[in-house]
């Protein structure tokens, strides 16, 4: 796409983020995130996940509560990184109910459980999230 086509799109995702689509705004923080269609600016995308987050766009607050786990972007704090990743897993994000089953294994953030640890992930597996195979292999083999 030439460099105005990119701006046209990046023109569009912030229109409609600016009258309220989540998913618009979550689209802009990953376009800010990895530079693509826009220069790059990490900060600018955070500021995009946590609007997103707030308006309780599943994807946003799994990519939010990442982001705190790895502490990269934001400071790191898993007390927030838990708290973002159990509203998206309570909403039946895949991805985030793999990550919380992730944390209820190795007891990160929050009391171990293996019995929700299991359930999670089969959930996040069920709907097609190939990565919670590991996570519950993890269960199901005492590989914690």
């Amino acid at each position: 796409m030439s460099k105005i086509g990119n701006t046209i799109l990046a023109w569009g995702y912030k229109l409609l983020a600016d009258r309220g689509n989540a998913e618009a705004q979550y689209t802009l923080g990953i376009m800010y995130y990895t530079g693509k269609k826009v220069i790059e600016d990490k900060k600018e995308a955070m500021r995009r996940y946590k609007i997103a987050a707030n308006q309780g766009y599943a994807p946003a607050q799994h990519l939010l509560g990442l982001e705190y786990a790895l502490g990269k972007v934001v400071p790191k704090d898993t007390g927030e990184a838990v708290r973002w990743v159990k509203l998206s897993a309570d909403q039946g994000y895949p991805k985030a109910k793999c990550l919380l089953a992730g944390y209820y294994l190795y007891g990160v953030g929050i009391p171990k459980d293996l019995i929700k640890a299991k359930q999670l992930a089969r959930e996040g597996f069920e709907a097609g999230e190939e990565s919670c195979k590991k996570v519950l292999d993890s269960v199901m083999f005492g590989d914690e």
